[in-house]
């Protein structure tokens, strides 16, 4: 696991917290991060599934 130093925008990172059910900034981060991701591979998924096969 790498470590980083930013500048978080605590408001964003407490509403995040609150939906994602997290209580630490670590959790609240790597949740985010992992269902971002989930959410755009199953975006591509349904494209890829509605794109017309010729």
């Amino acid at each position: 696991m790498s470590r980083t130093v930013i500048d978080l925008d605590d408001d964003a990172l407490e509403a995040a917290a609150k939906e994602l059910g997290t209580t630490t900034k670590h959790d609240t981060i790597n949740t985010a991060l992992r269902e971002v991701t989930a959410r755009y591979r199953r975006l591509h998924a349904l494209g890829e599934a509605r794109e017309p096969t010729t």
